[in-house]
């Protein structure tokens, strides 16, 4: 199971909330490309970088062609 922190969660929320004052439609399109992202973790726990901040191999960033996602 990928776990999601409050503040990340918190940020999802703001993502969502920042591209809606555009579009409703593309901010939905890029929170489920976010989700869908960490979903990979599930299949491939090891995808991604270590977050060099972090220096901690349970924290991992996958990094897509428009934002790089840290998941925790």
């Amino acid at each position: 199971m990928v776990i999601w922190t409050d503040p990340s969660k918190e940020d999802l929320k703001r993502i969502y909330q920042f591209i809606a004052r555009d579009s409703v439609y593309y901010a939905k399109e890029v929170i489920d490309k976010i989700l869908s992202l960490s979903e990979r973790l599930l299949i491939f726990p090891n995808g991604g970088r270590v977050v060099p901040e972090w220096e901690h191999a349970d924290v991992r960033e996958v990094i897509n062609r428009f934002q790089t996602v840290e998941i925790t």
